[in-house]
């Protein structure tokens, strides 16, 4: 069997770990392809930033640069 032959094309993509658990796998007739959920890792992001002890102001600075980077995407 062959990879990459006139019916199949085998491309790999590496994603940063911190995306690890916000993965998405899509099927569509045979083609597969993975993408990173964005809105969720902002979610948990946000979350995990509620919880520290920092201050507010802090918070609000690290949201920020989440967002930031959000809009990057």
């Amino acid at each position: 069997m062959n990879v990459n032959d006139r019916c199949s094309k085998l491309a790999i993509k590496e994603f940063p770990i911190k995306y690890k658990h916000f993965l998405t796998w899509h099927d569509y007739d045979g083609k597969e392809s993975i993408e990173i959920n964005y809105e969720s890792y902002l979610i948990h992001c946000i979350k995990c930033v509620k919880d520290t002890d920092m201050t507010s102001d802090e918070k609000m600075k690290h949201i920020q640069a989440l967002y930031d980077e959000y809009e990057l995407k």
